[in-house]
């Protein structure tokens, strides 16, 4: 069977950055998947259920493509699975400081005219940052990516704090070459763009977000058995 590469790009995880070493290595044998975006949104909504986003029809993949990327429930490939030999990989981030840098990304770079609704709401009710962390619509967002895909099926789970070790791992075990690691608009602090947080806080959301957590803990864990 051909291989195939597929990435998982959770949200505010450095996705554009792995993209461009994705598209170091593999070239014009690369797919982006984003034509889920808006459909995810009605999913953590409750407006549209996880089924009717991860089980679409896919459309025919393109001869000579060997990696495909993007934002998706990694459940819509599990269907070309008798066609192509799968490998599944993302990376994770702190639960906490990737809803603070999610909450950030939203503030700074709403556009009404492309904004999908959630979106527009979060802007435009001027959520504050304790009330998107706490929202039922972003809790455990990894989980709800990860609908009806175990997490043992990932052959790589890279950490964002570890971003440039993990990278030559990665590269040493599934590409051909290293790629060089270069960060696009990937800020790892909690404190980021000058929003601070208290222990307190951190701790109330990491248990609101106990799913989440548990899923990075268990990343940080097996990180810490591989090195």
């Amino acid at each position: 069977m051909n291989h195939l590469l597929i990435s998982l790009h959770l949200p505010k995880t450095g996705g554009n950055s792995f993209l461009q070493a994705l598209q170091s290595a593999f070239g014009s044998s690369l797919r982006q998947d984003y034509s889920d975006m808006s459909r995810i949104q009605g999913y953590l909504t409750g407006e549209l259920t996880a089924q009717e986003i991860a089980e679409p029809q896919i459309e025919a993949i393109e001869h000579g493509t060997r990696c495909i990327h993007g934002h998706f429930l990694p459940a819509k490939y599990i269907s070309i699975e008798d066609q192509f030999e799968l490998q599944f990989v993302t990376w994770l981030r702190n639960p906490v400081d990737r809803l603070v840098s999610h909450y950030n990304f939203f503030r700074r770079s709403y556009d009404p005219a492309t904004a999908g609704p959630l979106f527009r709401r979060i802007i435009e009710e001027d959520w504050s940052l304790e009330k998107f962390c706490f929202s039922d619509e972003y809790r455990n967002v990894y989980s709800k990516y990860l609908w009806h895909f175990p997490y043992e099926r990932f052959d790589f789970v890279g950490l964002i704090e570890c971003y440039d070790e993990d990278l030559d791992f990665f590269s040493r075990r599934f590409l051909d070459t290293t790629v060089k690691a270069s960060k696009l608009n990937c800020a790892v602090s909690g404190d980021e763009a000058g929003t601070r947080i208290d222990i307190g806080f951190r701790r109330e959301v990491a248990g609101f977000h106990a799913d989440d957590v548990a899923l990075y803990e268990r990343a940080l864990h097996e990180r810490e058995q591989r090195v």
